[in-house]
């Protein structure tokens, strides 16, 4: 019985066909998978956040002493219609409107897209927020005039809600001194107010 002998044949032909067969299946499924990834919408985002990075002008505000004062990114498209001035939320900075490609889709339409990293946030941390309405209306004032805008559209969400609503109700307010008049006056005419209702809880 230990002399017995198996007599097994083995087919290497048919053992390479398979081989061959499916090494040429996953090339076929990769490549697909490679070819669907490329022309996909998220290819298209990533190549759309790249070319914004070319465009995009990265610079400091001097403010309150501090060369590196107010961080702010701006893309302007060559032949520019007007400013939008975009300010953030309290757990956000000029980086998330950067993120989701909200100045390269201004900068596409024609309009100056400016991002600011506000007082206390993001790349803004040696300048301190104001606490006042007097003191927000002086910010927004100062902010538009360092930056050279004319009349820009100020799109104040969530927390820098607050600077547009002292804006405003310094407007409306009928008890006014000469040199708040003359702040609220320069910023009221310079931009509209774009907001979406920071409460003051």
């Amino acid at each position: 019985m230990a002399n017995l002998a198996l007599n097994v044949t083995v087919r290497w032909n048919i053992i390479i066909v398979v081989l061959v067969a499916v090494s040429l299946g996953f090339l076929f499924f990769y490549s697909s998978i490679w070819k669907f990834w490329s022309d996909s919408p998220v290819k298209a985002i990533e190549e759309s956040l790249h070319a914004e990075d070319e465009n995009e002008q990265q610079s400091y505000l001097s403010w309150d002493g501090n060369d590196k004062g107010i961080f702010y990114r701006q893309v302007t498209p060559e032949t520019p219609r007007f400013a939008v001035l975009l300010l953030h939320g309290a757990r956000f900075s000029s980086k998330d409107w950067h993120k989701i490609g909200t100045l390269q889709a201004l900068s596409s339409k024609g309009y100056t897209a400016i991002a600011v990293d506000l007082p206390e946030h993001g790349e803004s941390q040696l300048v301190k927020a104001p606490s006042e309405e007097d003191g927000r209306i002086q910010f927004l004032a100062n902010l538009i005039n360092k930056l050279g805008l004319k009349r820009p559209v100020v799109v104040s969400p969530s927390m820098s809600g607050f600077v547009c609503n002292a804006v405003c109700n310094e407007q409306r307010s009928q008890q006014r001194d000469k040199f708040s008049k003359h702040i609220i006056n320069y910023v009221y005419h310079l931009c509209w107010c774009v907001n979406t209702g920071a409460r003051e809880d």
